[in-house]
């Protein structure tokens, strides 16, 4: 119950996002913006994630995340949180990067967890947990097999 309790009550603001980091010089900026709009206005994102995985430095699309960590992939300060907003988009321009931003929907520091911002977190926690099992059995299988042979005493 302490994990799902801890996943239902938001601890930090989440969003659920759309970040796009495309190089500044890049040419072909009518196709991504006609792509941008498009999973805005019909929310059909795979177009947009196949061009991104080919394009962009970075992406992600229709994401459940918490701000900090939106935030680690923008240049220091430039989207405060207090200034986060569903349904709103936000251009970042740097000399090198263009940094694109859409807010799908947000859930604020105190509020309860949707059901779909809550699976995503779950599921990360889930697979955490497993992971550190696995790591667990497999050091222990390791130092019984040691043990067995003789390699390791026990004083």
């Amino acid at each position: 119950y302490d994990t799902l309790g801890a996943v239902l009550a938001n601890n930090q603001t989440m969003l659920l996002a759309d970040f796009v980091a495309i190089p500044a010089a890049w040419k072909d900026m009518a196709t991504f913006t006609k792509l941008w709009a498009n999973a805005a206005e019909t929310k059909e994102t795979p177009p947009l994630s196949e061009f991104c995985k080919k394009n962009a430095d970075g992406f992600f699309v229709n994401t459940w995340l918490s701000y900090d960590d939106l935030a680690a992939k923008l240049p220091k300060a430039a989207l405060p949180e207090g200034s986060l907003s569903a349904n709103k988009t936000w251009v970042v321009k740097k000399p090198d990067t263009h940094y694109y931003i859409r807010c799908r929907e947000i859930q604020k520091k105190g509020d309860r967890a949707s059901f779909e911002a809550a699976k995503t977190r779950l599921r990360a926690v889930i697979m955490q947990q497993r992971k550190t099992q696995g790591y667990t059995r497999l050091v222990e299988e390791a130092y019984q097999t040691e043990l067995k042979a003789g390699r390791i005493e026990l004083k």
